[in-house]
């Protein structure tokens, strides 16, 4: 039983990184604009990163989030599911079947949520390291999400 406890905190995991997703996005530009521009050089006192940059983006991002939130709490849940023998409550959210059963699907999901989380993670200077570390967690959380999911050898074959 201590299995499906497990499986079950790594869904919620994901959902907690999920809904850090648009602060994470807004305060990183935030975070990376001051880092470049801190390092640029002040010609006679003018800010050379002046913007009158609107975050329309970052704005979005939020709305996104929570509109996207039922179909990544299912796919979360789904990926971390045990066989429905070994649920109790809780799995609500998660399919009929256990994830390792919905091969190859879920697992191409997950790697191209690896992708995503490289893409993003990328994009900041070694220095941030508080934001590298949070896209570190969406690849771990993929990659076990990844493990856990995938069916036994005996099944695929």
């Amino acid at each position: 039983m201590r299995g499906v406890w497990t499986r079950l905190g790594l869904a919620l995991v994901g959902l907690a990184l999920w809904f850090a997703y648009p602060f994470v996005f807004w305060s990183g530009g935030i975070a990376v604009h001051r880092y470049r521009c801190s390092r640029a050089p002040r010609p006679m006192d003018v800010d050379p990163c002046f913007t009158d940059y609107i975050p329309v983006m970052e704005l979005l991002a939020f709305v996104l989030t929570l509109l996207l939130a039922f179909p990544f709490a299912r796919f979360a849940f789904t990926l971390f599911a045990p066989p429905s023998s070994q649920r109790r409550w809780g799995w609500d959210l998660a399919a009929s079947n256990a994830g390792s059963e919905y091969y190859p699907t879920l697992q191409a999901l997950a790697g191209l949520g690896i992708v995503w989380a490289l893409f993003h993670g990328a994009h900041y200077p070694a220095a941030l390291h508080l934001y590298r570390a949070y896209w570190a967690a969406w690849i771990g959380w993929f990659c076990l999400g990844l493990w856990m999911s995938w069916p036994a050898r005996d099944v695929r074959d």
